[in-house]
């Protein structure tokens, strides 16, 4: 976090710096399946919602990333938690799925962290 506050690199390069540690891997990944990849292109198979995912994610990466950058990591850390409760919440209408007992405890200390932050 230091590192990113006290450098003069835009978010940009920093993204991309960090970006090159990840070709070797995915390099690594997609080896198995490089005879599909070469018969049927690397996206083969991603419709919609499956684009619409993996760019929510690309998003997310950069909206972490200025969060560290402006703010701090214990901002970062209560808007991840807020977003999983949020998303819980969603999905309780959209699946029909119910939380738990222990899950309900845990946005209690979340957000009663949040309001103790901010006091």
């Amino acid at each position: 976090e230091k590192l990113v506050k006290t450098t003069p690199a835009s978010i940009w390069v920093r993204n991309l710096q960090l970006a090159v540690f990840t070709v070797p891997q995915s390099l690594c990944l997609t080896w198995k399946d490089r005879t599909a990849i070469a018969a049927h292109g690397l996206l083969s198979g991603m419709d919609g919602p499956v684009l619409a995912a993996v760019s929510l994610k690309a998003l997310g990466g950069l909206v972490v990333a200025s969060t560290v950058k402006y703010a701090d990591s214990l901002l970062k850390s209560f808007a991840t938690a807020i977003s999983i409760i949020l998303t819980c919440l969603l999905s309780i209408p959209m699946y029909d799925v119910h939380p738990s007992l222990g899950f309900v405890q845990g946005v209690v200390a979340v957000v009663a962290s949040v309001m103790l932050y901010n006091v």
